[in-house]
Parts: structure tokens; sequence; C-alpha cells
């Protein structure tokens, strides 16, 4: 993948939707990508490896990070804290690398208002479900939270689907081999 500049690549979109599916095959077959792994005060989940899922830090922790700027964005999601570490960021970018930041509707927009002052380039991806059936479907598959969990994170996804206008590349995550194609496509600087 053509690195000519360096830039902040957000892919976003509802939970259950694919997104980490796609931002883990872009990650493995483009090991010139740099990705920022998130801080989040919610559980580890089976499987989870501290430092590469996520950084996970308790309340307090995360609060101090927030109340001193260590993060480039930060939000609630579903009762947890999101947060993305601001430190090598910058470096990253002045290097001229793409930096994958996998992050939630609220942390995307927080970067999208402020995009002018933190002076980094920004592309926002939003990935899709086929439906709105579908998403549902896929979270109930997940089983990884109960039902009072799963009924809010299909709430937060309708109002997420309506934030999908103002980013910069759509993909509807369907088929994977063609969402994963327009993901690579959205991360080299062409439309999705």
């Amino acid at each position: 993948m053509s690195e000519a500049a360096g830039r902040l690549v957000i892919v976003s979109g509802p939970s259950g939707v694919g997104k980490s599916t796609l931002v883990q095959r872009l990650l493995h077959e483009h090991p010139e990508l740099a990705f920022s792994v998130s801080c989040t005060t919610r559980a580890r989940r089976p499987g989870e490896v501290e430092g590469v899922h996520y950084r996970f830090v308790d309340r307090a922790t995360f609060q101090e990070m927030a109340a001193r700027g260590a993060f480039l964005e930060h939000a609630e999601y579903n009762g947890n804290g999101y947060g993305t570490p601001l430190e090598p960021i910058h470096a990253w970018v002045a290097q001229g690398r793409r930096v994958i930041l996998e992050i939630e509707v609220q942390g995307a927009r927080q970067l999208k208002d402020k995009q002018s002052a933190l002076g980094l380039p920004m592309r926002f991806v939003f990935i899709l479900p086929p439906s709105k059936e579908q998403l549902a479907a896929r979270i109930q598959r997940r089983g990884t939270e109960d039902e009072a969990k799963r009924l809010s994170r299909l709430k937060i996804a309708e109002r997420e689907l309506e934030q999908a206008a103002w980013f910069d590349v759509r993909i509807v995550n369907e088929n994977l081999e063609d969402a994963y194609a327009q993901l690579v496509c959205a991360v080299r600087g062409g439309g999705g």
C-alpha cells in the first residue's frame, strides 16, 4: 500500500457491523499501517489480549487520563469509557504512516469537529450493515452480553446509523470480500 502521506483513517460504525474483522485483516495484510490501540473501561472478553485489542483500564485511570488530555478523543458507549491515546499519533503521521483508528461514532464526531485544530489529515470511514435486522442477528450471535446490554447496543446502533451521512466513505458489509476491498481503497485514498 502506497504511503505517500501520513493520515488518520477513522473506521467507525455500529457494534456488530464487522469493523474489527475488517480492520484486523487490513492490519495483517498491510503491516506498514499503524494501529492505535484504544483504552477502555469495559471488561475484557474471552480471547482479547491486553495491548492488542484494547488497553484495559479502570474507571479512575480513564478519568485521570481524560482530565490530563491524554486522549485524542474519548467517549462513553453503553456504560463504558473508550479513548484513543494521543501520544503516538502525531509521530506516526509525521513519519508518513497511515494510522488506523477503530473508534465509536461519538469519538469520530469529536475528531471531525476538531480536525482543523489538530492539524492532522483524516479520512472517515463508516461501516454499515446490510440491514438493521442483520445487525440485530449479528449482535445476538455474539453472545457476549446479557439481554439488557444487547438491547442497549441496538438502540445505540440506530442512532449511530443516522450519522453515516457525514463520513467520507460508507461501506456496506454484506459481503466481507467486497467490504474489505472497499476499505483498502479508502485507506489508500480512493472512494468507497
